[in-house]
């Protein structure tokens, strides 16, 4: 049997007991409540996005799901560090001088603009006049007709992440006489032209998906390709 004491309550709890109310105590106001049911805690609110949309474009009209073109789809989030002094940022993910984000984007339908946006976020990312800035890659992985069993690596498209972009990087992506499903993966590479030593230390924490109507979803790392 655990206790633990909150200003002027006392909760006791054992490891197998089933606990139905919990009185928090923020800045010294208490406030609490009947536990929610199941459906009621899942429900988004009145108004709410779900960005974790999976295969929501094919389900019509699901509640909480925004439809409105521009809305963005979470694909991945989290810290990377990309720089030359590890351990600043103690709850990252230290990757040196790249890092490589692997997805897997699908059409949902034949109509509308054959492109998506990918939107990368980032903090502290701090360039300096008279150097590229970082480098951002989108490459499609598709199988090599020559060797069975074998995969080439295409650019789709290329661009330097700089101070100017505010940690924010919108990356069109042209998908016109691909097919579906396209293996996807974004590539950030520190800015090494920059002296050794002086590198720009930053974080990755963030990339989603922005089609029209949802054009294009997207899931997080590669899905196997289809059996012919």
């Amino acid at each position: 049997m655990a206790t633990f004491s909150t200003t002027s309550k006392t909760v006791r709890f054992g490891v197998m007991a089933a606990v139905t109310a919990v009185a928090l105590t923020v800045g010294g106001s208490a406030s609490g409540g009947a536990r929610l049911a199941t459906s009621e805690r899942l429900a988004p609110a009145a108004g709410a996005c779900d960005r974790n949309l999976g295969t929501a474009a094919r389900t019509p009209a699901a509640p909480g799901v925004c439809r409105a073109a521009g809305t963005p789809e979470l694909i991945w989030q989290g810290h990377i560090h990309l720089g030359d002094e590890p351990g600043i940022y103690g709850d990252a993910l230290y990757s040196g001088l790249s890092t490589e984000i692997p997805i897997t984007l699908e059409r949902t339908s034949t109509s509308g603009p054959e492109r998506t946006t990918l939107v990368l976020e980032t903090e502290d990312v701090q360039t300096f006049e008279g150097y590229p800035g970082h480098q951002v890659t989108v490459y499609l992985h598709v199988p090599d007709p020559d060797q069975p069993f074998h995969s080439d690596q295409v650019v789709l498209t290329r661009t330097r992440l700089t101070s100017a972009d505010n940690n924010r990087k919108e990356i069109r992506v042209n998908l016109a006489g691909r097919q579906s499903p396209y293996h996807v993966s974004v590539q950030i590479r520190q800015d090494t032209e920059v002296p050794a030593g002086a590198l720009d230390d930053f974080q990755v924490t963030r990339l989603s998906n922005v089609a029209t109507d949802f054009g294009y979803i997207a899931s997080y790392g590669f899905t196997p390709p289809p059996v012919n």
